[in-house]
Order: C-alpha cells, then sequence, then structure tokens
C-alpha cells in the first residue's frame, strides 16, 4: 500500500506536531504550464512540539452585560431598483412579507446594531432587483408599498401574512436605527463599495498564480501483510 500527501508536509494525528519527509527519489513532470513533482519519501517523522498552553480567562469585566437583551433575526431582503425593499420573514405567526422604504444594502449581509439595551445580530439573504422582473407577486408588494409608504422617515408595511410582536419590534428599530444613522450607514456602503471594486480590479490585474502541486508518497505495510494473511 502506498500513501499519499499533497504539500510539502503532513500533520500527524496531533494538529500541533507536523511532519517533515526525507526525499529518497524525485521525479517531475510539467502539466499545462505547472510541474508536479513526485516524491518518494521515507515514512514521515512527526517534530515534537510542546503542548498548546491553555486558553486565557475571560476577564469579569468584558463579560457580557446581564441588562443587555441579545437578540437574532433572519430574515431576507431583496432591494428593488436601489429603492425599496421586499422582506421576507419566518417567525411564530408563520411568517410575513413587507415592504420598506430603507434600501437595506446599507445594512448588508450579516451585522449588528444596538437601540438601547437590545442588541441585535442580523442574518439576511440579500439580493438586488429590477422592478420590471420581478415577479406579480412582487410587484403587487412594491406597488402597494409606492402608494402606501413615505419617502421619509424610514417605514415598512406588511403586505402578506401577519407578524409576530418580536418581530414587529425588530423591524421597527431596524428603521428606527436607519433614521438615526443614515449617513454613517451610506457612507460605510460606498467605502465598503470602493474597496470591493478595488479588489477585483486588483485581481484581475494580477491574478494569484497556483502553486506547483508535490505529491509526496511512501509505502506502508498493511494490515493484510501484519497479520500474515496469503489473502
Amino acid at each position: 500500500m502506498v500513501n499519499v500527501s499533497f504539500g510539502q508536509a503532513l500533520s500527524g494525528t496531533n494538529s500541533q506536531r507536523p511532519a517533515y519527509f526525507r526525499i529518497l527519489q524525485q521525479h517531475r513532470v510539467f502539466v499545462a504550464g505547472h510541474s508536479v513533482t513526485y516524491n518518494f519519501v521515507a515514512p514521515p517523522a512527526l517534530l515534537s512540539t510542546p503542548p498548546p498552553s491553555a486558553a486565557p480567562v475571560t476577564p469579569v469585566s468584558s463579560l457580557p452585560d446581564p441588562g443587555t437583551d441579545y437578540r437574532y433575526v433572519i430574515f431576507s431582503a431583496t432591494v428593488y431598483d436601489g429603492k425599496n425593499t421586499i422582506l421576507q420573514c419566518l417567525d411564530d405567526n408563520g411568517g410575513f412579507t413587507a415592504v420598506s422604504n430603507v434600501d437595506f444594502d446599507y445594512f448588508g449581509g450579516i451585522g449588528q446594531f444596538q437601540i438601547g439595551n437590545t442588541v441585535y445580530f442580523y442574518f439576511m439573504a440579500l439580493d438586488d432587483e429590477s422592478s420590471p422582473s420581478s415577479d406579480p407577486l412582487m410587484a403587487q408588494a412594491l406597488a402597494q408599498g409606492d402608494a402606501t409608504l413615505p419617502a421619509n422617515p424610514p417605514a415598512y408595511a406588511i403586505v402578506t401574512g401577519s407578524a409576530s410582536p418580536d418581530a414587529l419590534s425588530a423591524f421597527d428599530d431596524f428603521h428606527s436605527y436607519f433614521g438615526a444613522n443614515e449617513t454613517q450607514m451610506v457612507q460605510a456602503y460606498w467605502q465598503r463599495s470602493a474597496l470591493a471594486a478595488r479588489q477585483q480590479l486588483q485581481l484581475r490585474l494580477h491574478p494569484p498564480v497556483k502553486p506547483d502541486p508535490v505529491i509526496n508518497f511512501w509505502p506502508i505495510k498493511s494490515s493484510v501483510y501484519l497479520s500474515g494473511s496469503s489473502q
């Protein structure tokens, strides 16, 4: 039996004890502009390293404030035309759909914010669409939002389903928080967008170079060999 390792090192059963290889024979081939190196090595030896140190004890002062209410909100947000957002959420009442006059791109897909003693951790499936491509149900929700929601302040309206009190208070706080921090959130959004555009440009101009693969292999004696079986 032959054991194979990809790369220059192999981790043993203890991740704190890496292995090293003694190369006995080496062969290199070239495929699609890359070299592939085959190393026939002696069975790897583990390097001894000191045991990991104990995890630091968290100071009492950094523990969560018992007076703070931590809440998790999971929902989907589809932004249409960079203007209105369709919110869909499953809750204790079975779920609901709402339309908001806030562009939820400014919140991003994952994040947190605090209002009073409540800290919200939110996870949203975020998407951007154009209203001409919306399905009839979403088009009706958007039309209802245009007819009922003001341009300002931030507001939303439930168009289908019935939201639980917890869900209502959460989305009330989303809109209140945006109303109080709109300038900073919009600025942070455009900074994130500019950074992402620069990173994408750098990747196009300087694509990462894939490393040439190295395959280390060595023979091991199978359980059949060790048992002396003739099978």
